[in-house]
């Protein structure tokens, strides 16, 4: 899965699970400023797990994380369970 497919399926799950508008989804949108806060962050992360039928190995986030941020953690944890 690339970069592309995951960033389709985060927007897929912020728009039908978070009301987050779908033209306020690009890789440089910070969670924040979508409404994102840590306590979502949290749930998004398990709604992640289960679209994708895997478990996070390392759910470090920067500060005020970014939705590439999101996709960069994801790509990075899927590799690790591939390897």
């Amino acid at each position: 899965m690339d970069n592309q497919d995951i960033l389709r399926r985060l927007a897929g799950i912020l728009q039908e699970t978070y009301g987050v508008d779908e033209t306020a989804i690009l890789p440089d949108a910070k969670l924040s400023d979508l409404n994102i806060d840590s306590m979502i962050t949290a749930d998004l992360m398990i709604e992640i797990e289960d679209a994708l039928d895997f478990t996070f190995t390392n759910m470090e986030l920067p500060r005020d994380a970014t939705v590439q941020d999101v996709v960069d953690l994801v790509q990075l944890n899927l590799e690790a369970k591939a390897s």
